[in-house]
């Protein structure tokens, strides 16, 4: 009995061409959802930075009977950046014996810390002592500073957030860096006002509130309303009533 033989047969080109966009279309599907995923990861790690400041301040009002500020450091004649006032509850004693006094404390510092920077701000090179986070003043053009973090004026206590601290904004996001180790805390390390409500997360941006709570503000929520949720949520005293989103 003859056996047949049987010719083995491959792809045709036009099936090859078919299977390859199948993949590409597959991939195309994938990608935006991977690229969320990663985002959303991020947004939680910036979240937990965000807390660890705000426990930091906390931690330092328990020492200082006040938020850091620009008198609040002891031994200090000359006001002194804000987050360095706060490396000792941080977990940075390297960093804080560096810094006592502030007098002797210089702006040539370039440390980079990672708790200081958000993960999705990565369109930035860092080069030393930069932050992306910043002590939120009050009102920029408010003399004495009527923030939490003041760069003018007494220093903020617990007491005198009678807008309660849960409405009132203690840190904030920004777009961009700022320098943390300027020898003072005005310049690159607390702002204030609607315009610097601002970061890399699409849609909005991460803020610590004065009882330590870390939420997410929305642009729309931030920009609405005259005076503006943004101002009304940076001020501790201005009796403002807000709902966060």
């Amino acid at each position: 009995m003859k056996l047949q033989s049987r010719k083995a047969r491959g792809f045709t080109l036009i099936e090859l061409l078919v299977v390859i966009a199948i993949i590409a279309i597959l991939i195309a599907l994938l990608l935006p959802a991977i690229q969320q995923a990663r985002e959303a990861a991020r947004r939680t790690d910036c979240k937990n930075r965000l807390k660890q400041l705000g426990v930091a301040i906390h931690n330092f009002h328990d020492v200082y009977k006040s938020f850091p500020g620009h008198t609040t450091f002891p031994n200090a004649t000359t006001a002194g950046p804000w987050i360095a006032q706060t490396w000792a509850q941080m977990d940075q004693a390297p960093l804080f014996d560096d810094v006592t006094p502030l007098t002797t404390y210089v702006t040539g510092n370039t440390s980079n810390i990672e708790t200081l920077l958000c993960p999705s701000n990565v369109a930035v090179t860092f080069s030393g002592a930069e932050t992306t986070y910043a002590g939120c003043v009050g009102a920029v053009s408010a003399s004495p500073a009527d923030g939490v973090i003041k760069t003018t004026g007494n220093p903020t206590r617990i007491r005198d957030i009678t807008d309660g601290t849960s409405n009132t904004i203690a840190i904030q996001e920004v777009l961009g860096v700022k320098n943390w180790a300027q020898n003072d805390a005005a310049v690159g390390s607390a702002i204030g006002g609607v315009a610097e409500l601002q970061s890399d997360h699409e849609g909005g941006c991460q803020v610590t509130f004065a009882d330590g709570s870390t939420h997410f503000l929305p642009d729309a929520y931030v920009s609405t309303g005259s005076p503006t949720n943004g101002n009304k949520l940076a001020i501790i005293n201005d009796g403002a009533v807000v709902d966060l989103p």
